[in-house]
């Protein structure tokens, strides 16, 4: 992934950061889906991984 980030000019310690961050959030974001009823969750997983990484987002604002 960090290469497809630099490929579209975004800086290497950005495109890096950005990669990590994807692996918690999509993790959590699965997690979330999977714990929700099936009918409930069709087609809100990638809902789940934006939500999942606007908190990383906000924490990581937090702390600045």
């Amino acid at each position: 992934m960090p290469e497809a980030l630099r490929a579209r000019d975004v800086p290497d310690a950005a495109a890096q950061v950005a990669a990590e961050l994807g692996v918690p959030a999509s993790r959590t974001g699965c997690g979330r889906w999977a714990g929700t009823a099936q009918d409930e969750a069709t087609g809100e997983l990638p809902a789940l991984i934006v939500a999942a990484l606007r908190e990383l987002h906000a924490a990581a604002t937090r702390l600045a």
